[in-house]
């Protein structure tokens, strides 16, 4: 979109200039070279914001007011994601030690194996029926972050752009770093297949 520069384009200067100093000027924000202000603030408060101000030049009451509403949406809908974010850490520290106690008892399973020097069929069977248990609970887990994943706590809110359509949750989390886009599931399955070559290195003690 191009933006006026004509003298008679104060007030979208202004908003403009006025966008610039607060939203964009914050510590944290940042925002690829390829957006303009104007294409920013489009997408923060809406194409016809900016369309408005570009062909009226003069700041309305409705459109206003409408600056004002859809501001206000804004910080809602932030304020609302920082809630969720939260949730979402809690979360995964709960996950963490619920894993981390998993992977401790295999290890500890495992060890207690190798240090076994007679009776070891025995001991073999306690250990495989032990590391079964584990494999169970890890299914649990997995249950419990799958129904996590299923009911998404924010979305993205309705745009021109976006129609309907949702923002997966943790593709927003995850999608621009180097954790796995579903961490916890990633972690279960490393620990899963863990759990599932002790149980075959242990099997042939059974017979």
């Amino acid at each position: 979109m191009d933006v006026p520069t004509s003298p008679g384009d104060a007030t979208l200067k202004y908003v403009l200039s006025a966008y610039e100093e607060t939203v964009r000027s914050v510590p944290h924000y940042s925002i690829g070279d390829e957006e303009s202000l104007a294409e920013n603030l489009a997408a923060e408060l809406g194409e016809d914001i900016v369309t408005s101000l570009a062909t009226n030049r003069v700041l309305t009451p409705a459109v206003q007011q409408a600056i004002v509403d859809r501001s206000q949406q804004a910080i809602d809908v932030r304020a609302e994601l920082i809630e969720v974010v939260t949730e979402e850490m809690d979360r995964l520290a709960n996950y963490q030690t619920k894993l981390t106690n998993i992977e401790t008892r295999q290890d500890n399973l495992c060890a207690h194996f190798g240090s076994v020097q007679t009776r070891r069929r025995e001991a073999a069977f306690d250990i495989w029926c032990a590391l079964q248990d584990l494999e169970t609970k890890l299914d649990r887990v997995a249950e419990q972050r799958q129904r996590d994943l299923h009911s998404p706590p924010v979305a993205e809110p309705p745009s021109e752009e976006t129609s309907d359509e949702q923002i997966e949750f943790c593709e927003y989390l995850y999608s621009d770093s180097d954790t796995p886009q579903y961490p916890v599931l990633s972690v279960i399955g490393e620990l899963g297949e863990a759990i599932r070559t002790d149980k075959e290195q242990i099997r042939p003690y059974l017979g």
